[in-house]
C-alpha cells in the first residue's frame, strides 16, 4: 500500500511515463486509423460505456495528457467524475467521459476497446461477455464477503453484446486484424513497460483506480471505495462519498501528473 511519500512517488513515475509517451501518441494515432469508423443503430445508445474500458498503459497517458489541457475548473470536474467513478463502481454511473447530451468526451482518442466494440464477430463479441459477466460476478462474490451486498442487476454484468454496430465507411475487419492492432498497439508501450506492467498489475488497467490512487493514495482509495458502496447499498446514503469528492480541489491537482 502507498503511504503519502509513494503517492508522490508514483506521479513522478507516470510524470517521467508521459514524456515518454507523448511521442508515441502519433503512432497511436496511426494505428487506430486503420480501424473503421462506426455508428450504432442501438435505441440505448451509450449503455456500452456503463463500464471503463480496458487500456494500455499509452492510451491511459493519452488521457493523462487530454486532462492536463483542460482549464482549471474543467479539470476538477472531470478528475472528480473519475474518482465518483471509482469510488461507486458498480453500482453508480457510467464512464466520466460519457454524456447523453455530448456523446463522447473524447471520442478522437477513445481506446482501442471502444473502437473494436460491435466490430467483433458476434461469437467472438458474445464469447469476451461472458467473459466478463464471469468476472462481474467474481467481483460480486468478493464484495459480498466484505459485507457489501450489490444490486442483483449487476450480478449479470454488462449488457447482451452489441449487434446493432455498423461501419460507417471501409470494409469490415476480421477478428484476426482487431487482434494484430491490439497486439501493435500494446507494443508501443515497449519503452515503457515497467509502468505497463505497474499499470495491470497495482491498476487492473483501470484508468479510473489510477486517477483516485494518484490523487488520493491507493491504500486511502481502496478504503474509502469500501465505506462508500457499504453506505450506498446498506442505507442509501452517500456523505462519505461527497467527502471524498470534496478533497478533489485545484490544490490537489497541483501537485499530481495532472497538473500541466
Amino acid at each position: 500500500m502507498q503511504d503519502p511519500g509513494d503517492k508522490k512517488a508514483h506521479n513522478r513515475r507516470f510524470e517521467a511515463g508521459l514524456i515518454t509517451a507523448e511521442p508515441i501518441f502519433s503512432d497511436l494515432q496511426r494505428l487506430y486509423r486503420q480501424m473503421p469508423e462506426t455508428r450504432c443503430l442501438c435505441d440505448r445508445p451509450g449503455i456500452c460505456c456503463i463500464c471503463q474500458p480496458e487500456m494500455t498503459v499509452v492510451e491511459a497517458l493519452q488521457w493523462v495528457a487530454a486532462i492536463r489541457e483542460m482549464p482549471a475548473a474543467g479539470q476538477v470536474e472531470c478528475l472528480r467524475g473519475f474518482v465518483r467513478f471509482y469510488l461507486t463502481h458498480p453500482v453508480g454511473g457510467g464512464c466520466p467521459f460519457s454524456s447523453d447530451r455530448t456523446g463522447c468526451g473524447v471520442y478522437d482518442i477513445r481506446p482501442f476497446a471502444c473502437r473494436a466494440y460491435g466490430l467483433w464477430q458476434p461469437g467472438t463479441g458474445e464469447e469476451r461477455t461472458r467473459q466478463n459477466r464471469e468476472r462481474s460476478r467474481a467481483v460480486a462474490a468478493m464484495w459480498r464477503k466484505m459485507g457489501v451486498a450489490l444490486p442483483d442487476a449487476w450480478n449479470s454484468g454488462e449488457p447482451d453484446y452489441c449487434r446493432k454496430v455498423r461501419i460507417r465507411n471501409g470494409p469490415p475487419v476480421s477478428d484476426d486484424r482487431l487482434l494484430a492492432l491490439l497486439r501493435e498497439i500494446y507494443a508501443l508501450g515497449a519503452p515503457l513497460q515497467s509502468l505497463q506492467t505497474d499499470f495491470e498489475t497495482s491498476y487492473h488497467s483501470d484508468f479510473s483506480f489510477l486517477v483516485t490512487a494518484l490523487l488520493l493514495g491507493t491504500k486511502k482509495a481502496l478504503l474509502a471505495k469500501m465505506t462508500v458502496l457499504q453506505e450506498l447499498t446498506r442505507q442509501g446514503t452517500d456523505a462519505r462519498l461527497l467527502k471524498m469528492l470534496a478533497r478533489i480541489t485545484a490544490e490537489k491537482i497541483a501537485g499530481s501528473v495532472f497538473a500541466a
